[in-house]
């Protein structure tokens, strides 16, 4: 790693794994300590970042006002038209397995319910555009729309 930080032409990103350094550590970005954990069921190595990596945008906060609540799946494209007509500035939430709604729902200002039933939302500022079918429910939306 040394070798290559002094190089001609050295990378601007290190990721170094224990496997390779017998057992130095390098000041670089990523170091790899420990392969094939299990973390919540899923397989995983742990790395320790040792300084601002650099190779992605750090992410701000930024307030959503607007959210799209669906029902299922087949609401998604009728969520995603709504969704450009609010400026693509809106998260779209689905409904969980047992049919209620994810507690997220509750930090936007205005919620829009796609398709479903409303009873179970609970959310303070609701506009409900569902139908008996799902074409009823394309409906209600296009009429949201304007179309």
């Amino acid at each position: 790693m040394k070798a290559l930080q002094s190089s001609p032409y050295p990378p601007d990103k290190y990721w170094q794994t224990y496997a390779w350094s017998g057992g130095q550590v390098f000041e670089g970005n990523v170091y790899q300590y420990e392969n094939n954990v299990t973390i919540g069921g899923i397989p995983a190595d742990r790395d320790l970042i040792k300084s601002e990596p650099g190779a992605w945008p750090e992410i701000g906060v930024r307030d959503v006002n607007e959210g799209i609540l669906i029902f299922g799946p087949n609401d998604f494209i009728a969520a995603t038209y709504l969704a450009a007509s609010l400026g693509n500035e809106a998260a779209i939430f689905m409904r969980q397995a047992d049919g209620t709604a994810p507690t997220a729902i509750q930090a936007v200002k205005h919620l829009y319910v796609v398709g479903g039933p409303a009873s179970g939302v609970d959310h303070p500022n609701q506009t409900v555009l569902a139908g008996k079918t799902w074409f009823g429910t394309v409906a209600a939306v296009a009429k949201e729309l304007g179309q």
